[in-house]
């Protein structure tokens, strides 16, 4: 299998500097444990056993396989050949799938049967690659676990890989004046949404939080912390809200790795084709008092993320099992098919019931 080039890519943001990492990691020799951590199909039937007797185990085995790992790649799952099945399986291992809602990702929602929980895991331009980041990090709304599951898998060759980077590999790399600075003040996210008359092919407003009443999303993002205003000649929306860029993992009580910075920035923006060329941000990152990030720290951040990262292919109807808290995901572009679902789950529960440890 050849190996996937990152330096002088022009979809890939920051990538034409001489000190870029050269190529994208299969796996990683500086990892105790197997990452992402392969389940073949006798410890995936053992997992998804269809005993509603052994629910709570089934879940406590994920929970304590997926914090240990970061990451499980499940294979030998056939019978999962729908995004119905994809989000039943979800259930039965105690995972509750929750609406996509006030994210960024451009993403359908549905399936044949009118599921509302299981998304295109990505409509973003396929020549584009997306950045990696953990999902919602930009928001307190952060899930624990995000699963894909693989419908058409990209022929090989055509790129597509699944990028995974695990935060101890980016906490590992990154210099520690640059991680004090940032943890010490803070990352703002900024955002501007227009309404959907004007938004074009951008995301507009309604679309993000899945309403047309400014007085529902007003309510949404005051309840969790968001400062905005709104344009009163083209009914857009400003918002933004600060945030750390680590956080304590809320079972292992471990620090993490767990934002958005670069994949929220105007730079990456600059080179998406859907926003390529455009009169104006519509989103960025600055520090929590809005001074700009520097250049050269969003570059240190690539490269520490790029050198840790790894990528690998889906198989058709193979999943992938992710700690957001602890894991960023990604992908490379691609050419002709692809098509991966994807579900988000909220707070570590047991079909509603919280298991997170008290203190």
């Amino acid at each position: 299998m050849a190996r996937v080039l990152l330096r002088g890519r022009s979809d890939v943001v920051g990538a034409m500097r001489p000190s870029f990492p050269q190529f994208l990691a299969r796996k990683l020799a500086d990892r105790d444990t197997e990452f992402p951590r392969r389940m073949g199909p006798r410890e995936t039937r053992a997992l998804l056993s269809d005993s509603s007797a052994t629910g709570q185990r089934q879940f406590s085995l994920l929970r304590r396989t997926l914090t240990e790992s970061g990451a499980l790649h499940l294979t030998g799952i056939a019978r999962i050949d729908s995004p119905e099945r994809f989000q039943s399986l979800l259930f039965r291992l105690g995972l509750v799938t929750v609406e996509y809602r006030g994210g960024l990702g451009h993403r359908v929602a549905g399936s044949k049967s009118g599921s509302n929980r299981v998304y295109s895991a990505s409509d973003e331009p396929p020549e584009f690659t997306i950045e990696m980041h953990n999902e919602k990090a930009d928001t307190p709304d952060l899930p624990d676990v995000i699963s894909f599951w693989c419908e058409v898998p990209a022929q090989a060759g055509n790129g597509g890989e699944t990028v995974l980077l695990h935060s101890d590999s980016v906490l590992d790399r990154i210099d520690p004046a640059v991680l004090k600075r940032l943890e010490d003040k803070k990352i703002c996210y900024w955002r501007r949404l227009k309404h959907k008359r004007e938004a074009g092919d951008y995301l507009s407003w309604q679309a993000v939080f899945h309403t047309d009443d400014k007085v529902a999303v007003e309510t949404y993002l005051k309840q969790r912390q968001f400062s905005l205003q709104w344009d009163s000649n083209n009914d857009s929306l400003t918002y933004w809200n600060v945030i750390s860029p680590t956080k304590i993992h809320p079972i292992t009580g471990r620090k993490v790795w767990c934002n958005s910075i670069q994949s929220h920035h105007s730079s990456y923006y600059s080179v998406h084709p859907s926003y390529r060329g455009a009169s104006e941000h519509l989103f960025t990152s600055f520090y929590g008092d809005q001074s700009p990030i520097e250049d050269s720290v969003l570059q240190h951040i690539r490269e520490a993320s790029w050198s840790g990262a790894i990528g690998f292919q889906l198989g058709r109807h193979e999943m992938v099992i992710v700690d957001n808290h602890q894991v960023q995901h990604g992908r490379m572009a691609f050419q002709g098919p692809r098509k991966l679902k994807v579900a988000i789950s909220k707070p570590w529960t047991f079909c509603g019931k919280s298991v997170i440890p008290s203190d």
